[in-house]
């Protein structure tokens, strides 16, 4: 729908994690940019792929723009895991709450 995408904007960024250890996890900061007539709606985890991404437990915290992401290893190492963040904007005016 040609319509959507003149009100819904996606930015992505990608990190990928070498080797994490069963039990730990890693910490990742971003900083989501600002978009010139959008506003940021919502920060979510787009793609979580490599050897055991199945255990993978992402959670994001923080106010917008900058979002701490951890990255933890559950019940089996994690060795090369790419975790792809996306920021779904909201072309400004397209919501209004009364």
């Amino acid at each position: 729908n040609t319509k959507l995408a003149n009100i819904i904007y996606i930015w992505e960024t990608s990190k990928t994690f070498e080797s994490i250890s069963i039990g730990n996890s890693s910490e990742w900061y971003v900083s989501v940019p600002a978009k010139a007539g959008y506003t940021r709606f919502a920060v979510l985890v787009q793609k979580v792929s490599g050897s055991g991404s199945n255990s993978v437990i992402v959670n994001i915290h923080g106010d917008m723009p900058d979002k701490m992401i951890s990255v933890h290893a559950g019940y089996t190492k994690l060795t090369n895991v790419t975790v792809v963040i996306a920021a779904i904007y909201i072309k400004d005016g397209f919501i209004s709450i009364n």
